[in-house]
């Protein structure tokens, strides 16, 4: 979200200097307003997929196996992907689970997602070349991951979790 806000901020200085170069340089001014029309449309790209992190529309709409797929399609990883998660699981889990693989994901080059449910938990584990990755989801998270009574852990490269499917 850092980025997104000093991509924002830098659009209202440019915006302030576009239109006092409208007064001076009309001609200029308008090239100086396009580029911020096209800054400002990388901004909401930005935003947009700041927002898929917190709250993936496909959760919703197609579940959980298909979020972290696009998660994982969107970070990149080429290697390993199993999200055989073929029975219902509850909406705040399911939240829960999303948001530690796709911060790992996002934060590093990953190489493998599993994912499954089996009767009482799902169990969830993301493989990341960059231990900084896997111990920001973890910090970040964990008390999250606690207060729905599951588990979340990182082994410097190895990010994992269970959290239990009745809550």
């Amino acid at each position: 979200h850092d980025g997104v806000q000093q991509r924002l901020v830098a659009l209202a200085v440019e915006l302030q200097l576009a239109q006092q170069l409208q007064r001076d340089d009309p001609a200029a001014g308008a090239a100086s307003l396009e580029q911020v029309r096209r800054n400002l449309l990388l901004a909401v790209d930005e935003l947009r997929e700041f927002a898929e992190l917190l709250y993936p529309p496909l959760l919703d709409e197609q579940g959980l196996s298909a979020a972290l797929r696009a998660a994982a399609a969107r970070a990149g990883v080429s290697a390993r992907v199993e999200v055989p998660l073929d029975r219902p699981v509850p909406a705040e889990v399911a939240l829960t689970v999303y948001l530690c693989c796709a911060r790992t994901l996002a934060g590093s080059r990953c190489t493998s997602l599993l994912a499954r449910r089996d009767d009482d938990a799902v169990r969830f584990e993301v493989v990341a070349a960059d231990a900084r990755a896997a111990a920001e989801a973890t910090s970040s998270l964990t008390d999250r991951v606690e207060a729905l009574g599951g588990q979340l852990s990182s082994d410097g490269e190895r990010l994992t979790g269970s959290l239990p499917v009745h809550v």
